[in-house]
């Protein structure tokens, strides 16, 4: 008696959401290339964070797909925000710096001759 294979077409897995995931991958990056511009990067960078936390759980729960793109949202942000938050205070002390030293480095008003 000679057996038949069972040749079965493979399924593919059933496609969970994705989109909370690949908006904070979105938005990391964009955070993260924009970093200089901190009045885009801090929004983006808080946003891209809290949708990749949000994601991160349900991707743990079975309840979503994308778990990569929220862990690349979510280091993303993080690094972006480190770095305007950095921008913004060494801005601050530059500031404060060159303002103290703004009063000894006025120019004198020219004076004429008689």
């Amino acid at each position: 008696m000679t057996q038949i294979p069972n040749y079965q077409t493979p399924q593919s897995p059933q496609s969970l959401p994705t989109g909370m995931s690949v908006a904070s991958m979105v938005l990391g990056i964009v955070s993260l290339v924009l970093f200089c511009l901190w009045y885009i990067s801090l929004p983006c960078g808080i946003i891209g964070l809290a949708l990749g936390l949000v994601a991160r759980g349900k991707v743990l729960r079975g309840e979503a797909g994308g778990g990569s793109m929220a862990k690349t949202g979510v280091i993303c942000s993080i690094i972006a925000l480190g770095l305007a938050v950095l921008i913004m205070i060494l801005a601050i002390v530059g500031i404060s710096i060159l303002g103290s030293k703004a009063a000894h480095m006025q120019i004198p008003p020219p004076q004429s001759n008689p």
